[in-house]
């Protein structure tokens, strides 16, 4: 990318306060397939602080069906439980957004106490998860205006399934899908080197790129994503390629990757919002969020008091939210014959991407 190598590592933040959606599933079932795939990339899991999981890297190990010595930096750090995971410490969220991104010199750590060492070809990924009322805990402002959450893909539920119990499994099934999985993982590992990036996935590439990077050139937004997300397309695109076994990445590779990321956006502002200093901007991200899901981005004031009252929400501080809001070109109040009503406006549905989103339909739409 430009005179610097870019590596597919992501950083994945699942957030959901319900145990409804099992969030704590994924992250052990990658961490139980990478064990078993990856000898030489180091797994760290439990509770760390940020300079112990540095030390860890540093370390060097011995390859247990070799015998040779084995000195990676490269590393996966699992958080089911992300405030519980990292010991917090006023560097430590710094820390882990400086080691992001790959630096083609050696990472160097130098305190005036404890170890000194270099870490070559550093590559860390993480994947984590929190629930609202855990994250208030470790995610001040430094750390959503400070490049952190922009690192993080911000993935929160948006459906749900039938109801399962679990009690009727088909364990031989189950057996062969983790065995193909696990094939198909083992012969994914034994690919390296460069990734080619022909010239019609450059062109789709740059067909979203520029003008998606016009029009948010002069719009304000606090968490960074903004500025960073055509870097998650393309290490998404990079791994989408390497999900089809291949290290060329196609143009259908692009597409896809856009899309998928494209449809996180809306969670970042969303999270923004509700994690604002003020009780008002808490229970304005709730609203905002209310009407992003509600049919037409409309609800009754009475529906939204109803829905949030034990969040403190009653008739005066919704009289006050409304003109807040209202003032900033975020929703409109529409009175009709059943009552007043508080929808979203165009510009608001524009900054929560639900217009691209929906443009993006119509593209489609019109290339099938």
């Amino acid at each position: 990318m430009g005179d610097s190598p870019l590596f597919p590592n992501l950083y994945i933040l699942l957030l959901a306060n319900s145990s409804l959606h099992r969030k704590n599933r994924p992250i052990e079932f990658s961490e139980s397939y990478v064990h078993a795939i990856a000898p030489n990339l180091k797994i760290i899991s439990g509770r760390s602080s940020v300079e112990a999981i540095l030390d860890e890297l540093s370390r060097s190990e011995t390859d247990e069906n070799t015998g040779k010595v084995k000195k990676s930096s490269a590393a996966m750090f699992y958080a089911p439980e992300l405030a519980a995971g990292i010991v917090s410490d006023s560097k430590g969220i710094s820390t882990l957004t400086d080691i992001f991104d790959f630096k083609t010199n050696p990472y160097k750590h130098r305190l005036r106490t404890g170890p000194c060492f270099n870490l070559e070809r550093l590559v860390f990924s993480m994947f984590s998860a929190t629930n609202e009322d855990m994250i208030k805990s470790l995610f001040d402002a430094s750390v959503i205006k400070g490049g952190f959450l922009a690192r993080n893909m911000l993935v929160v539920p948006s459906e749900s399934r039938e109801p399962n119990a679990l009690l009727r499994v088909d364990y031989e099934a189950l057996a062969k899908s983790k065995a193909v999985t696990l094939s198909s993982l083992t012969e994914m590992c034994k690919m390296h080197g460069e990734l080619e990036f022909p010239n019609d996935a450059v062109e789709e590439y740059e067909a979203w790129y520029k003008p998606f990077n016009k029009s948010y050139a002069k719009k304000k937004e606090s968490s960074g994503i903004i500025g960073r997300i055509h870097t998650h397309v393309l290490k998404v695109a990079m791994i989408l390629a390497a999900n089809d076994f291949s290290q060329c990445i196609q143009k259908r590779h692009v597409e896809e990757a856009i899309n998928e990321c494209i449809a996180l956006l809306p969670n970042y502002s969303i999270f923004t919002m509700s994690h604002g200093k003020s009780e008002l901007s808490q229970l304005g991200g709730l609203v905002i969020t209310e009407l992003l899901e509600a049919q037409e981005h409309m609800r009754s004031r009475k529906e939204l008091v109803r829905k949030f009252w034990m969040e403190g929400l009653d008739s005066e501080t919704l009289d006050k939210l409304a003109v807040t809001l209202e003032t900033a070109g975020m929703v409109q109040q529409i009175t009709s014959k059943d009552g007043m009503f508080i929808g979203l406006t165009k510009t608001c549905l524009e900054m929560l991407g639900q217009e691209q989103k929906q443009e993006q339909k119509c593209a489609d739409v019109k290339n099938l």
